[in-house]
């Protein structure tokens, strides 16, 4: 029995070894901004591209492309050696994308301030509206025992 455990245990570590794993985290593929980065080294400036590209992925493409853009002249502007100019700049692409995103979602700040309170749900913008037509017409349903949906 001994032995039979010690084959197996050996057999998993050798797989386990033998399989080189890539995670990959945060691979940048765009060769312009790495250029940009190697340029531009201010880790506020860094930090304020990571908080751009999270929300730019949550816009539509018309204000995805006007942060991207505007990130892009921060960039620029820091590797030029005007970092005030590069961090305004980035901040004014967070804002719009920010902005975006709350637009595109279908929310405001206030439902926001609410959700975090625990005052109220925080649901997207149409969806909102479909589960408040859907609870206006369908208020029977929830008298309904839970095995009953047909």
């Amino acid at each position: 029995m001994r032995l039979l455990v010690a084959v197996f245990i050996l057999a998993s570590l050798s797989l386990a070894n033998a399989k080189d794993i890539d995670q990959g985290a945060g691979n940048i593929t765009d060769e312009y901004i790495n250029e940009l980065l190697k340029s531009c080294n201010n880790s506020s400036a860094i930090m304020l591209r990571a908080k751009i590209r999270l929300q730019t992925e949550r816009n539509s493409a018309e204000v995805s492309r006007l942060a991207k853009q505007k990130m892009t002249e921060g960039f620029e502007a820091c590797s030029q050696g005007d970092e005030e100019k590069a961090i305004s700049l980035l901040n004014e692409a967070l804002s719009i994308a920010e902005g975006g995103t709350d637009e595109y979602y279908g929310v405001d700040d206030t439902d926001v301030a609410k959700a975090v309170e625990g005052k109220g749900k925080l649901i997207p913008g149409t969806v909102k509206d479909a589960a408040e037509t859907a609870s206006s017409e369908g208020a029977d349903d929830q008298s309904k025992p839970w095995w009953k949906f047909w």
